[in-house]
């Protein structure tokens, strides 16, 4: 899948999950917020982490370390959440270990997905870019947030 058939150039916002840099289109994140209280809930998929009280909203969060197949971490001073708009404008949490950057990515700086080499991703980075000698993975927030029966948890 081309990477320039699914996102347009224009503003992402660019954070790091483990060793690897992903991005989301600015239209996707409503906020970005410092890490707060996370109340568990039993009986939901396990890399949802739980649920957080956000200005009179509950508020699903989303462990995108465990989502992604990674290792878990303890989350430090740079971890934030990043606030996103899911399917029927429900509002969704997504931890990140660290938001790099808001910045313009032009068409130019995007390319198709190597499939073979990012297997582990399980098709939620639908694209690159790269910029300033970096890598960045385009994800498909649609597919992060809501598996299809065959991709199972």
């Amino acid at each position: 899948m081309d990477a320039v058939s699914v996102k347009k150039e224009g503003k992402f916002v660019v954070f790091s999950v483990g060793e690897e840099v992903y991005s989301l289109g600015i239209e996707e994140v409503l906020e970005i917020i410092r890490p707060r209280p996370i109340t568990s809930i039993e009986g939901v998929k396990k890399y949802i982490e739980g649920v957080i009280h956000l200005r009179g909203n509950i508020i699903p969060v989303v462990n995108l370390r465990s989502r992604l197949g990674l290792p878990a971490k303890q989350l430090d001073k740079h971890g934030r959440v990043l606030i996103v708009k899911g399917e029927n404008d429900e509002k969704i949490g997504l931890v990140v270990d660290f938001v790099k950057k808001v910045t313009n990515i032009q068409d130019n700086e995007m390319e198709g997905t190597p499939d073979p080499m990012l297997a582990h991703t399980e098709g939620f980075v639908i694209g690159m870019a790269k910029q300033d000698d970096q890598v960045i993975g385009m994800l498909d927030l649609r597919r992060l947030l809501y598996p299809t029966e065959s991709e199972g948890e």
